[in-house]
C-alpha cells in the first residue's frame, strides 16, 4: 500500500544523500575565481552551470552586490570561460 511506497522513498532518498556526500568527498580539487555580476541574474547564472553539469559550482559570496564565485574544475575551465563569455554579452559578469 501507500505506506510501503513512503518507506521505500525514504530509503532510496537515504541512498542518494549517502551517494551525494560520497561524491562531494571524492571530487578533484576546483579553481575559484570571484566575479561581480548583476544581482538580479544570480539565479539564473547558477541555473546555467547547474545546466552544464560538472563544469563549475556558483556561490553567492555577497548578493546585495552581485559578488558570487565560480568553483571551476580544472578540466572544465575553458567551458566555464567560453559560459562567462556568453553571459558577458548580456550582462555585468566581471572578474574580480
Amino acid at each position: 500500500g501507500a505506506q510501503n511506497k513512503i518507506f521505500e522513498l525514504s530509503q532510496l532518498n537515504d541512498i542518494f544523500t549517502d551517494l551525494i556526500i560520497a561524491d562531494m568527498t571524492t571530487t578533484m580539487e576546483t579553481i575559484a575565481k570571484e566575479y561581480r555580476v548583476d544581482k538580479t541574474r544570480i539565479g539564473f547564472i547558477r541555473f546555467i552551470f547547474e545546466a552544464h553539469e560538472g563544469v563549475a559550482v556558483v556561490s553567492t559570496l555577497e548578493a546585495k552586490t552581485g559578488h558570487i564565485r565560480l568553483a571551476i574544475a580544472p578540466d572544465q575551465m575553458e567551458s566555464a570561460l567560453m559560459i562567462v563569455d556568453d553571459l558577458k554579452k548580456d550582462f555585468l559578469f566581471d572578474e574580480i
